[in-house]
């Protein structure tokens, strides 16, 4: 009977402590990694050429019950590839949710007007550097000839080109990719994953090269200024300056930008002073800016399980 009361308090205490670790809180779950991880940005990829081939379908569906000529054909090509781009990021937006995606955010928190008068400088010196990858000779994959055929509608080409792309692909690339790269990843990776994202995106290797780099200034851009606004800007600068000097009868003899540059040892010097002003405008810009604080502080708030 001693023997008994004795091991009593022991089975008592035992049967308390397993109460109260039952009662315990559990520990809180890691929150989701930050969309998209690098597999979810090529998948992004996959759903903007789904819903393109879809929206593209229906865009010919009704072409073709309109009985609109074949020399249509191009527009309602154009106009099909300005929603795509539309309905991704409205899908991307809806299907992923807030919990993993950060709402879209046209301006910073500070916006600063001398960031839009550098980027004017960075645009000038940027493009004719980009376009010296012309002289490498990489295939088009039909490129040329459908910009030539653009010609034939050149209030529509110039707002798919001038507008649109910069809108529409600067709220999907640095709108909705990038900031959950910048988070899972840091700012290196993140707008180097983006900039590759971007380059493939264009879907032909000479302008996969070309839009490549400009995908990375444009992250840096992002980052630095936590600004849509600033990357639309520089964007439609680009695609501005190159559409109108392809307008310009001057330069229809010229494949490209690259083709106004000069030869021989002149080149050098026009080189080295567009690398000169592009670190100027460079260093102008981080002068003015700082990397937005937001990954640091959500991931304090919830630490994010490892993405993939």
């Amino acid at each position: 009977m001693q023997t008994e009361l004795s091991a009593t308090p022991a089975a008592l205490g035992t049967t308390v402590i397993e109460v109260l670790a039952a009662e315990a809180p559990a520990p809180p779950a890691p929150a989701p990694p930050a969309y998209p991880t690098y597999k979810e940005s090529w998948l992004a990829l996959g759903w903007f050429l789904l819903v393109a081939l879809l929206v593209t379908a229906v865009f010919f569906g009704v072409a073709n019950l309109a009985a609109l000529p074949p020399r249509y054909s191009l527009l309602v090509t154009l106009l099909a590839g300005d929603a795509a781009k539309a309905l991704v990021v409205v899908f991307l937006t809806w299907y992923v949710g807030r919990a993993r995606l950060r709402p879209l955010r046209l301006l910073a928190q500070r916006e600063r007007l001398g960031v839009y008068a550098v980027l004017l400088l960075v645009a000038a010196a940027q493009l004719p550097l980009r376009s010296l990858l012309h002289r490498l000779g990489l295939p088009t994959w039909g490129m040329d000839a459908v910009i030539t055929r653009m010609e034939q509608f050149p209030l529509a080409a110039a707002f798919t080109i001038c507008v649109a792309a910069p809108v529409l692909e600067e709220l999907l690339f640095r709108g909705v990719l990038l900031p959950g790269l910048l988070r899972n990843y840091g700012p290196a990776r993140a707008i180097l994953q983006s900039g590759l994202v971007f380059g493939v995106f264009h879907l032909n290797p000479a302008q996969a090269l070309s839009a490549g780099l400009l995908g990375l200034l444009l992250g840096w851009v992002y980052w630095r200024t936590d600004s849509l606004l600033a990357c639309m800007w520089l964007h439609f600068l680009n695609n501005a300056a190159a559409w109108t000097l392809e307008q310009l009868p001057a330069f229809r003899r010229y494949d490209s930008v690259a083709d106004l540059l000069p030869r021989g040892g002149a080149l050098v010097f026009t080189l080295a002073a567009l690398l000169g002003l592009l670190a100027l405008g460079i260093w102008l810009l981080a002068g003015l800016t700082r990397p937005a604080r937001r990954a640091a502080s959500a991931a304090a708030a919830a630490p994010p399980a490892r993405p993939a």
